[in-house]
């Protein structure tokens, strides 16, 4: 069964990252706002549903860096982003370049 880590995010989760360089400071915070909202939703939703999973919530900035927000470790981040190639490979092969999947 998944066990749920919920850790506080550190202050230098609030500091732009080096790859987010065009993006202001408030961008990147207004993401980061956006996104830590979006995951208390869920853990909220998925507690409520009886439900213990992992997940990973991601946005991307136009630079390509990224912005999660998570309630698993990083071995359980390094098997989903396993998981996520193959899915990109798969979709790849099936979808016309550049289309969405939803």
């Amino acid at each position: 069964m998944f066990e749920a880590r919920v850790r506080p995010v550190s202050d230098a989760a609030s500091v732009a990252c080096y790859r987010c360089g065009n993006m202001s400071d408030t961008k990147i915070r207004e993401i980061q706002n956006i996104l830590t909202e979006v995951d208390e939703i869920l853990r909220a939703r998925l507690a409520a549903a009886g439900l213990d999973v992992g997940h990973v919530v991601l946005a991307m900035a136009p630079s390509g860096a990224g912005v999660v927000r998570s309630n698993v470790g990083p071995v359980e981040l390094g098997d989903m982003a396993e998981l996520l190639a193959e899915v990109a490979d798969g979709s790849a092969i099936e979808r016309p370049e550049n289309e969405r999947l939803n």
